[in-house]
């Protein structure tokens, strides 16, 4: 997803005001936007160990759920995983 920067600016000024660590960041940006992947992980907040991050939040008590989507674009189809916050 292409994001305008004024809206990247708009992520990063909400999360990084309450964010104490990169975990923070990562729980802050799934209860703000409901959602996270590993693109927006590592370009919004430098986070390289998405999956990691979403097994310390679920062994904390979040509920977060996985979705694997499939998408194909012209030069074919490509899959990513994709965390969402429940609670």
């Amino acid at each position: 997803m292409k994001r305008t920067d004024k809206l990247r600016e708009h992520i990063l000024g909400t999360v990084r005001l309450n964010a104490k660590s990169r975990q923070d960041a990562i729980l802050l940006h799934l209860q703000t936007y409901g959602s996270i992947n590993q693109y927006d992980a590592i370009d919004l907040y430098n986070v390289l160990t998405l999956p990691k991050t979403i097994s310390n939040l679920k062994k904390s008590g979040h509920d977060i759920f996985t979705e694997q989507i499939e998408k194909t674009d012209y030069i074919g189809t490509y899959s990513f995983t994709e965390y969402h916050y429940k609670g």
